[in-house]
C-alpha cells in the first residue's frame, strides 16, 4: 500500500464490503491483540488504518501475519501519535531500503512524540538486521529497539 492510499478492498463471503464491518472506535489509543487467528488478510491492518489517528500503542501477535513491509510503513505512516509497537514482524522482509523509509517515516513523525520510537520485536534475528540497517541511516536516534521473548 503506497502513502496516501485506502487501505485494501475487503470483502465477505456474501460479497459484502469487509470495511463496512469494521468497529470505528475514534478514541481509540491502546490495541493489544495477542494470539489472534484472523484469516482475512489485511483485516487486522484495516482496522488500524481506519482507527489510527489517537493510537499511541500497538502490541500484536497474529497468525498470518497482519502486515507486509509496505503495509507495516503505512501504519507507522497513519498512526502519528504511535509510540510503541510490539510484533513479531512475522511477514516484513528487513533489508536496508526498509529500515531507510521507516527511520525517514519517523522523522517525520518525530514531533508529535517526546521519546523516540520503541518497536519491541520478538523475533531476536529480525532485531538484528533491523539494528545492522539501522547504524546505516541518517536518523538512528528516532527509534529505540528492545527484544521481548515471547511467552
Amino acid at each position: 500500500m503506497q502513502s496516501g492510499q485506502s487501505p485494501p478492498d475487503l470483502w465477505t463471503d456474501d460479497k459484502s464490503p469487509v470495511l463496512d464491518l469494521l468497529p470505528d472506535c475514534p478514541k481509540l489509543k491502546t490495541l493489544y491483540i495477542k494470539f489472534c487467528k484472523c484469516r482475512i488478510r489485511g483485516y487486522v491492518c484495516s482496522f488500524i488504518l481506519k482507527n489510527g489517528k489517537n493510537i499511541e500503542e500497538i502490541d500484536e501477535s497474529c497468525e498470518p501475519a497482519p502486515f507486509d513491509g509496505p503495509s507495516f510503513l503505512q501504519v507507522i505512516r497513519s498512526c502519528q501519535k504511535l509510540q510503541l509497537f510490539s510484533t513479531p514482524m512475522g511477514g516484513i522482509r528487513i533489508y536496508q531500503a526498509f529500515v531507510t523509509s521507516l527511520v525517514d517515516i519517523l522523522k517525520v513523525n518525530a514531533a508529535t512524540r517526546k521519546e523516540p520510537f520503541e518497536l519491541i520485536l520478538y523475533c531476536r534475528d529480525k532485531l538484528r538486521w533491523l539494528r545492522r540497517f539501522l547504524q546505516r541511516t541518517s536518523y538512528p536516534e528516532v527509534i529505540h529497539t528492545l527484544y521481548l521473548y515471547k511467552f
